[in-house]
């Protein structure tokens, strides 16, 4: 499969800017498709509940809300990608 980055550019500055990765969802899809393929299967549930536990119980429930549709969002569409096989298109480029 295909590495995917995610380059957050700054109005100004370059990259510094302050945002939180956590509120990405680009960052759960490409995490949790990790942890699925790298978890043994009988700790997947632990692994999954403490990586839930770990981003998005916070003090703010809007945040915390937030987080746990990200983290749903991203666990479907990671085991989505795990199981439908991504196409590989080959384009060639013509100088």
């Amino acid at each position: 499969p295909k590495a995917c980055i995610v380059h957050l550019a700054a109005p100004y500055g370059g990259t510094r800017i302050k945002i939180d990765f956590a509120d990405s969802p680009d960052y759960y899809k490409n995490h949790l498709y990790f942890v699925l393929r790298h978890c043994k299967r009988r700790d997947l549930p632990v692994a999954l509940v403490k990586h839930l536990r770990f981003y998005a119980l916070r003090k703010d429930p809007r945040v915390t809300v937030r987080r746990v549709c990200l983290f749903s969002i991203g666990l479907i569409v990671a085991i989505k990608r795990l199981v439908v096989p991504i196409k590989i298109v080959s384009r060639e480029v013509v100088h």
